[in-house]
């Protein structure tokens, strides 16, 4: 039992060494009841396959993910629950 927790802990180590906590952030929108976010990797600029994406109350979202650069798009969603367009990319 002793060696099954320390490969964990060594493998937790390990992940949390390749990892970072990253808050995006950006301007609120008059209206905006929350925002949706998407991010994607550095290749990924058209969000084939975002890598985190969420909700959020306020116009900030942070996420624990892979070192790395990153791309992320955000969408006001009205008090209807209907969403806007997707902004523009951001690094």
């Amino acid at each position: 039992m002793m060696k099954i927790w320390l490969v964990i802990l060594i493998c937790l180590s390990t992940l949390s060494a390749l990892t970072r906590e990253v808050t995006f952030s950006w301007d609120a929108v008059e209206g905006a009841t929350k925002y949706e976010i998407q991010v994607a990797g550095d290749n990924d600029e058209k969000f084939a396959k975002p890598i985190a994406s969420g909700e959020s109350l306020k116009p900030e979202y942070a996420a624990l993910l892979l070192m790395g650069h990153f791309y992320y798009r955000v969408r006001v969603i009205d008090k209807k629950g209907k969403p806007g367009r997707w902004s523009q990319p951001a690094p």
